[in-house]
């Protein structure tokens, strides 16, 4: 133990022994009580800026020691959402110069998810590559009287594996349940699909504080009645709604709480295995700052909107997501 760690326990044993002592005797007058918690303050300021000294020297290697341990439980996913973009023909021209771009990638999942229209052309060109074909949207229903909706056979039928559910835009423009979420959670797991699961707080929720408390709740509404083996084949994504279109910015510190939050719900419905489920961020992720979101602890990834519409751009991320986790498993 260095000299300091030992000056800083003796310390405060002393300082804690006399505050005891006090108590037994009855002299635990205020001067000694003010005393008391003065010294101890220092004592904490001084033993944590010391102890985050003697640390300092080995952060990145630390930080390198994390990273392989997350790579190692989880598989990093960025996915791309177009929503209501792209036409067949420009579908079909994206993702020629999209895949030459990506055709290397090995160290992530790459995920489209299109409109409908564009799921059988892509699967033409994509199908066998290194880009996994994904919808946006997808009914509890197997088949029947259900006009303007799609099934999981249809979606399998055109060689998609991924599936966005409880989107924000779909629980706010369609209205949404938690409850009809868990539905299409359910019935995509049993078609064999991997369901992007949607959670997010609006501005109101973040500014009452209870940001967490809403996505929380909206996990275990949604996945509560999953089972370990179903919970391990899902992916969650976190979209801060209150961060789209308003002027305020999310920061990876708001990304790694949330994520963090999420996961803790997870431990409680699947216990340990909570460390395998990737969990993206969903909130204007770019190129730019692709590398510090994945530095977080518990963001495994991204749900990127307007940034994946532009072919070259993704790859962009795509290629700097990818030397995230390269440099984390000493490619």
């Amino acid at each position: 133990m260095s000299s300091w760690k030992e000056k800083c326990c003796l310390v405060w044993r002393r300082l804690a022994r006399r505050k005891a002592l006090s108590e037994v005797r009855g002299t635990r007058h205020e001067r000694h009580e003010a005393e008391f918690e003065v010294r101890m303050k220092t004592f904490k300021e001084f033993d944590n800026e010391r102890l985050h000294s003697s640390l300092g020297h080995r952060t990145s290697r630390l930080d390198k020691k994390w990273r392989n341990n997350k790579v190692a439980k989880r598989r990093p996913v960025i996915a791309g959402n177009w929503k209501m973009f792209k036409t067949v023909s420009e579908a079909e021209d994206y993702a020629v110069r999209f895949l030459e771009e990506v055709k290397d990638v090995t160290e992530l999942d790459i995920i489209l998810c299109a409109p409908f229209t564009a799921l059988y052309p892509l699967k033409n060109e994509l199908e066998e590559s290194v880009v996994h074909l994904g919808a946006q949207n997808m009914s509890w229903a197997d088949q029947g009287a259900y006009t303007g909706e799609i099934s999981a056979q249809m979606l399998l039928d055109v060689a998609c594996t991924y599936v966005i559910l409880g989107h924000s835009e779909r629980r706010e423009f369609y209205g949404e349940t938690d409850q009809e979420i868990a539905k299409k959670v359910q019935k995509a797991l049993a078609a064999g699909l991997t369901p992007i699961f949607c959670v997010g707080e609006n501005l109101n929720v973040r500014e009452e504080g209870k940001a967490a408390e809403r996505v929380q709740a909206q996990v275990s509404l949604a996945l509560s009645s999953l089972s370990i083996e179903e919970l391990s084949r899902i992916v969650i994504a976190y979209e801060p709604i209150w961060a789209i279109g308003t002027g305020k910015t999310a920061s990876s510190n708001d990304a790694q709480e949330m994520c963090a939050a999420i996961r803790n719900t997870l431990t409680g419905l699947m216990g340990l295995d909570a460390e395998k489920v990737p969990i993206l961020y969903g909130g204007s992720v770019k190129a730019e700052n692709i590398v510090e979101l994945l530095n977080e602890p518990d963001v495994d990834g991204a749900l990127v909107g307007g940034a994946s519409l532009d072919p070259l751009g993704f790859a962009k991320l795509v290629h700097n997501a990818a030397a995230v986790v390269a440099r984390a498993e000493g490619i």
